[in-house]
Order: structure tokens, then sequence, then C-alpha cells
């Protein structure tokens, strides 16, 4: 069971990822967007094996605070300033 949950976690953010460039390039060929984010871990893990510890040394040492900004404080400064701009446009379309 541990097996199978490290499989999602590891291709849950990897599919997640093919999505958005599908939708921010709006791709027509379905293939295009996993072979980039694949592409690209392939690339990194190809080229940057030898420095996995001074890697995930760097990112345990001095990427903290910037995880707890993306995961906590970016996602509610965005929904805040989502809500605002349909506020806006829900009063320019009543006037």
């Amino acid at each position: 069971m541990i097996l199978l949950s490290t499989m999602f976690s590891l291709t849950l953010p990897l599919f997640f990822a093919s999505k958005i460039i599908d939708r921010i390039f709006n791709l027509k060929k379905r293939w295009i967007a996993p072979l980039i984010t694949v592409g690209i871990q392939f690339i990194i893990t190809v080229f940057f094996y030898q420095f996995t510890y001074s890697i995930e040394s760097f990112i345990m040492n001095y990427c903290g605070g910037m995880f707890l900004i993306m995961g906590n404080v970016l996602p509610i400064v965005i929904s805040l300033s989502l809500n605002k701009r349909k506020e806006k446009e829900t009063s320019y379309e009543s006037a």
C-alpha cells in the first residue's frame, strides 16, 4: 500500500504539470505536453544525478521559507485577488 501511494505522489505532479502546459499553450496534439514534462524530468535526472546530495542539502537548508510562502501564502493571495477581480467584473456588468 505504501508503494502504491508513492506511485501516486510521484505521478500526480507530472500529470498536473502537463495539463497546465497544455492549457497555457493550447497545444493541438495531446502528447506534446507530457513529452515536455517527462523530458525535463529526464534531463534533470541525467545531468544532475551526481549532485543529488548537494541539491537535497540546498533544498533542506535554504528553501523552507520559499516552500512555506508558495504552499500557504501565495494560494491565499491569489484566491483573494481573483475574488476581487470577479467582484469588479460583476459590478461592471450590472452597471
